[in-house]
């Protein structure tokens, strides 16, 4: 989208303005799913890591237990279903990563509503409106803008984009132009307010870096709360994989 923002600025006679707007569309946050994948790793490969060592000490420690028991169980369990629970939730991670910039209609606004979507659906708004501001900056009509844009995104954007352009059709304000359900809604109600009555470009960029800020506290928050409830997890299973075992071996011991 930063090349095209470049060749559309050229048509209109401000190169300087497209490669100001490449640079802000590049800053603005579009890698959107990595930083998600990034939040969502480490607490993941933790609870592997810890899985594989709980298994690994219950083993030892059973290995000098002769009768069956609670310890058993526990690490037969884990060590039987851990990898078939890991391996499905790659998987659901991989079809999650499919979905954020494919999935539209009906079934996407029922998932909008869900953490990561919702999460993935306000960075999106963030990129069209710092993209939409900006090819507007350059000197394009809202229109014409519009029309690139649905040409370059995802199949996501170019479904929101489609409807932005539908909703265009005799309406001036901006506000309702883009009001497709991608922006926060005190986002979209100052829009629809200042939509006629003000230049569209700054609103634009305005709006969309208060979804970037948007964004930004709400995956800090989600990053921290899944470390918080991974490192909870792994105190949960290490104790139940080594105390366990540790428990039927003290119950074989005459003291």
């Amino acid at each position: 989208m930063a090349l095209c923002a470049i060749a559309t600025a050229e048509k209109a006679g401000d190169r300087q303005a497209g490669l100001t707007a490449a640079i802000n569309q590049l800053q603005g946050g579009q890698n959107i799913i990595a930083k998600i994948i990034h939040a969502l790793w480490f607490p993941f490969l933790l609870l592997l890591i810890t899985g594989y060592i709980g298994v690994y000490v219950s083993d030892k420690i059973l290995a000098s237990v002769t009768v069956n028991g609670i310890g058993d169980t526990v690490n037969h369990w884990v060590s039987t279903y851990g990898l078939i629970i890991a391996i499905t939730i790659i998987i659901i991670f991989i079809a999650i990563a499919f979905a954020l910039p494919t999935l539209t209609g009906q079934q996407r606004d029922v998932l909008d509503n869900w953490p990561i979507f919702s999460l993935y659906k306000t960075a999106t708004a963030a990129s069209v409106l710092n993209t939409l501001g900006n090819l507007l900056a350059c000197g394009l009509k809202l229109d014409d803008a519009l029309a690139e844009m649905e040409q370059q995104r995802s199949t996501y954007i170019r479904d929101h984009i489609a409807k932005m352009r539908q909703q265009r059709i005799g309406q001036t304000n901006l506000g309702c132009v883009i009001d497709t359900g991608l922006l926060l809604p005190f986002e979209l109600s100052t829009l629809k307010i200042l939509g006629s009555h003000s230049d569209y470009a700054p609103l634009l960029l305005r709006s969309a870096e208060n979804h970037q800020l948007n964004v930004k506290k709400r995956l800090t928050r989600m990053s921290n709360l899944l470390n918080k409830m991974g490192l909870l997890v792994v105190i949960l299973l290490l104790g139940c994989l080594i105390g366990t075992a540790m428990s039927q071996l003290l119950s074989t011991v005459n003291f």
